[in-house]
């Protein structure tokens, strides 16, 4: 019984580790191209408060383009400085649209991010936009300390326990033959740290499971 209970375990795991392999196989997304990724990462003290960190957000946007080399079929390389800052900027700006209720429908491509997506091999380019922060260890040992003081006067019915890290990834997935945008997306990543190579490997797979699942709805604007 033993032997047969081990030996369904090892066919379970083994049928589980090949399944996860192939899911996320460097072949995941071979009809995706991605642009540079936008980050912006900000450190949160009790002296200075939210500041952006350009060296956190340098080591974030690197391990995030590292992440998406792995899967994506091709990084667009744009050889014009202006127009690679205008496409980073066009995607931000539309980002931005999105995270204040616009609909995706509604959403126009600007002309200058249509010309680097002409660029683009496959189906479909990914932008992604990183926007996370890490907390002082002073501040953050002091807000875990309040949380507790609230939490007991209230009997347990308010707890709620301060995030140090945080990362979310803002994704947009454009078209590439239409020109248009397909699917917008968000991916959290709470309690992570954004500069942890680990934790930004985790969130990039998380992101790579929801594209390839969706790859055969992409095409929703018409």
């Amino acid at each position: 019984m033993r032997l047969l209970v081990a030996l369904l375990t090892w066919i379970m795991l083994t049928t589980m580790s090949c399944s996860s392999a192939k899911y996320l196989s460097p072949e995941a997304l071979p009809s995706f191209a991605y642009f540079e990724p936008i980050s912006y990462i900000y450190t949160i003290s009790k002296k200075e408060g939210e500041n952006l960190n350009d060296s956190l957000s340098i080591i974030n946007r690197d391990l995030l383009d590292d992440g998406m080399s792995k899967y994506a079929a091709q990084r667009i390389y744009i050889e014009s400085d202006s127009l690679h800052y205008a496409t980073l900027g066009s995607i931000e700006s539309m980002v931005t649209s999105l995270q204040t209720g616009n609909h995706p429908y509604s959403i126009k491509v600007p002309s200058v991010l249509k010309e680097s997506l002409s660029a683009a091999s496959g189906d479909f380019t990914i932008g992604v936009l990183s926007d996370g922060f890490i907390v002082d260890k002073k501040k953050h040992r002091n807000a875990v300390i309040w949380s507790s003081v609230i939490a007991v006067a209230s009997l347990g019915t308010a707890v709620n326990i301060p995030a140090r890290h945080s990362n979310y990834l803002y994704v947009l997935v454009f078209d590439n033959a239409k020109q248009s945008l397909a699917k917008y997306k968000v991916v959290p990543m709470d309690y992570k740290d954004p500069t942890d190579p680990k934790d930004m490997l985790k969130q990039v797979k998380t992101l790579v499971k929801k594209l390839s699942k969706d790859h055969a709805k992409l095409r929703l604007l018409p």
